[in-house]
């Protein structure tokens, strides 16, 4: 199974540049020319699953959580045409104005429970329909936004993966509340 999280090339974006997301841009590019050769090795189809940031970060920095389905439209559209799964990925980033800075805020369930519901709710308005595949940012979970996404529907969680240890952050340089 491979993932692929749709999402801008940094953790810590500029809230006033919409930059393009070059690593999807990229890695659209890779997959198209893996696609033939992987069936062509297994004689099977080549499916991918691609999971979209639509969270609060996105629609505070691009001017709407949609943005990435509008930009990338016709990529989506390819993707979706070849039998790709689109799920969802969401960090729950909040922006501290006291600080001026993001914050990865996995200490504050109400922000998280937040985020994933509004992402649920662009992706079913963005895409008319439903997500069953989702990845939290940062290999996150805990028990309540795992039951969440079972009322949601979810059938797939993909966010644990083997091998990350607990700690405060994935990154060096975050602000974050809570523990991964």
């Amino acid at each position: 199974m491979i993932c692929i999280d749709v999402e801008p090339d940094g953790f810590f974006i500029d809230r006033d540049k919409r930059l393009p997301w070059r690593g999807f841009e990229e890695g659209y590019e890779f997959f198209k020319a893996f696609r033939p050769r992987a069936v062509a090795r297994t004689g099977s189809p080549a499916r991918f699953t691609w999971f979209l940031r639509m969270d609060p970060q996105i629609g505070e920095t691009y001017g709407s959580p949609e943005w990435p389905t509008r930009q990338y439209a016709h990529h989506l559209s390819c993707l979706i045409e070849q039998g790709d799964e689109l799920g969802l990925h969401v960090h729950p980033y909040r922006w501290d104005r006291d600080h001026k800075r993001w914050i990865a805020d996995n200490g504050n369930q109400e922000w998280i429970n937040y985020c994933v519901h509004s992402s649920f709710e662009t992706f079913r308005d963005t895409l008319k329909k439903d997500c069953y595949s989702y990845r939290h940012g940062d290999h996150w979970m805990n028990n309540e936004t795992f039951t969440l996404l079972e009322r949601l529907g979810v059938r797939f969680d993909l966010t644990l993966e083997p091998g990350h240890q607990e700690m405060p952050s994935a990154h060096r340089e975050e602000h974050s509340t809570g523990m991964l």
